[in-house]
C-alpha cells in the first residue's frame, strides 16, 4: 500500500501520469509489480527484474496473470542496468535484507541473522543501487525498501544514497508489526539530483509481434524500447503471448485467455466463447476432463462471468486442454 502511494506522489511530482518508464528491480514474486501495473497507465512501460533465474520464472508466470501488455520481465544482474543511461522515469528497489521484519512469522529469518549478515546486506545494497543509479534519469525518484529495520541497511543507506550518489530524501518511514498492518519493513522516497525532462506524448496502440514462432502484442510506442532492452538485459517475457505457431497452425496461448480488451482487440482473433458454470470452471481449473459436444469443433475460449480462463480444443465428445499444468488447481 506505501509503495503505491508514494509511487503515485512521485507521479505526480513528475508531472506526467502517460508514458512513463518504471524499473522493479528486485521484483519476485510479483506483488509489488502488478500494483505497480495497476498504477501505470497503458501507455507506460514497466520494467520487472529478478536475478534469480527460478524466481524470475515465478515473477513472469504471476505477471502473466495479470494479462497487461506494457511490462517486460527480465532475469539481470543490476550492473546489466548501468548502460540504460537516464532511462527509467522511477525505480523500485525492494532490496534483499536481513529480513528483521519477518522475525514474528519466520523462524528461519531469526536463525539466520546475524551482525555479520547485516553488514553483508548494507553493503549489497549500495552495490545494487550504485549498479542501477545511472539508469535512472535526472530529477527521477527511487522507491527504496527493505523488510528491516537496522539504521544500516536503511537510513545510513538513504544517507549514502543522498551524498554519494546525489539525491533528497523526501520521506522514509519504518512500519512496525503491531503499529502497522503486516509485517515489519522500511520505505523511503528519494529524487535523484538533476533536471527533469518530461517526454512528449505517449500512444497506447498495441502491435503484433513475432519473435521465433511465438505470436505477442506489446505496446507500439515501446518496441525500439524492447529492442535497446534486449542487448543489455536478459529479457524472458514481454507483453502478452498470443499464439504459438505449429507449421501453418496458430494454436493459442493461455496467457491470451487472461489479457485485458484491448489486447484481444489488436490481436484481431477472435473465439467461439463457452460461459461455464462454477462446477464447470473448477473442473477445468484442476485440468479435469471437460466436454462440449454440441459446440463447434477448434479452439474454444472458456469464461467465467464473462472473465477468460483458458482455452481447450474441441474434438465433439472430448476435449484437449491448453491450461498450464502448473496453474492448475491442486486443491479441493
Amino acid at each position: 500500500m506505501e509503495v503505491g502511494r508514494l509511487f503515485d506522489r512521485a507521479v505526480a511530482a513528475l508531472g506526467r501520469a502517460s508514458g512513463l518508464r518504471v524499473l522493479d528491480l528486485c521484483a519476485a514474486p510479483g506483488g509489488k509489480t502488478t500494483q505497480l501495473l495497476s498504477h501505470l497507465d497503458a501507455a507506460s512501460l514497466l520494467v520487472a527484474n529478478e536475478i534469480v533465474p527460478s524466481r524470475a520464472t515465478i515473477l513472469a508466470d504471476n505477471v502473466a496473470r495479470w494479462g497487461r501488455p506494457n511490462v517486460a520481465v527480465c532475469s539481470s544482474d543490476p550492473s546489466a542496468f548501468t548502460p540504460l543511461r537516464g532511462y527509467f522515469d522511477i525505480a523500485v528497489v525492494d532490496a534483499p535484507c536481513s529480513g528483521e521484519g519477518m522475525f514474528r512469522k519466520d523462524e528461519r529469518a531469526v536463525a539466520e541473522w546475524s551482525p555479520d549478515v547485516v553488514r553483508l546486506c548494507a553493503a549489497r545494497q549500495r552495490r545494487i543501487l550504485g549498479a542501477v543509479w545511472p539508469a535512472l534519469a535526472p530529477g527521477g525518484f527511487l522507491i527504496y525498501s527493505t523488510c528491516t529495520f537496522n539504521r544500516f541497511e536503511d537510513e545510513e543507506n538513504v544517507d549514502w544514497i543522498c551524498a554519494e550518489l546525489g539525491a533528497e530524501c523526501l520521506k522514509q518511514r519504518h512500519f512496525y508489526p503491531g503499529e502497522d498492518r503486516g509485517e515489519g519493513f522500511f520505505v523511503a522516497l528519494i529524487r535523484k539530483s538533476g533536471s527533469y525532462t518530461s517526454g512528449g506524448p505517449a500512444s497506447p496502440a498495441l502491435s503484433v509481434l513475432e519473435k521465433g514462432s511465438l505470436v505477442k502484442v506489446f505496446p507500439a510506442a515501446f518496441v525500439r524500447d524492447l529492442a535497446r532492452l534486449e542487448k543489455s538485459l536478459k529479457v524472458i517475457s514481454s507483453g502478452v503471448a498470443v499464439a504459438t505457431r505449429k507449421g501453418r497452425d496458430l494454436v493459442p496461448e493461455a496467457d491470451f485467455a487472461l489479457a485485458v480488451a484491448d489486447v484481444r482487440s489488436a490481436a484481431l482473433w477472435h473465439f467461439v466463447s463457452i460461459e461455464l458454470t462454477l462446477e464447470e470452471a473448477l473442473k477445468f481449473l484442476s485440468r479435469d476432463a471437460v466436454a462440449f459436444p454440441d459446440a463447434p469443433r477448434g479452439y474454444l475460449l472458456l469464461t467465467y462471468k464473462g472473465q477468460g480462463l483458458g482455452f481447450v480444443k474441441n474434438l465433439g465428445n472430448r476435449t484437449n486442454s491448453l491450461f498450464p499444468s502448473a496453474r492448475r488447481i491442486r486443491m479441493h
